[in-house]
């Protein structure tokens, strides 16, 4: 990782920690350091993408990015688990089931019991 994706990933993350913290003491709950080291990672994949997504408009980027490689490998990781996710649920997806058509139905209303109303029990009618 160069300099400056390395200020800006521990900058970010700073940040993000400062809300955390914030968030905490608000809460009245303890600081979790796995939640921490989460957090500085997830800075970091934010920074690296962003430079992945630079890259392609500003290419003097691309001579930072060789030191970023495992981001590259991610990346193409997930676009091709996505893109087999979606053509798997594509192909072999169930045929839609189109409910049967059922006819309109004229029901009466339903005879409604109504309790005695004579009966006086705690001051309510029953």
């Amino acid at each position: 990782m160069d300099r400056l994706s390395f200020l800006l990933s521990a900058s970010l993350g700073a940040a993000f920690i400062l809300l955390y913290a914030f968030g905490c003491w608000k809460r009245e709950e303890q600081v979790d350091v796995a939640v921490l080291a989460n957090i500085v990672l997830q800075c970091c994949g934010i920074v690296a993408g962003s430079f992945l997504i630079l890259s392609t408009i500003f290419p003097d980027l691309k001579i930072r990015l060789a030191s970023l490689d495992i981001y590259s490998f991610i990346g193409g990781l997930v676009v091709a688990t996505v893109s087999a996710h979606g053509l798997k649920r594509q192909v072999w997806r169930p045929p839609a089931r189109v409910p049967a058509a059922t006819p309109p139905t004229t029901l009466a209303p339903a005879a409604v019991a109504v309790p005695a109303l004579d009966r006086v029990s705690d001051g309510l009618k029953v």
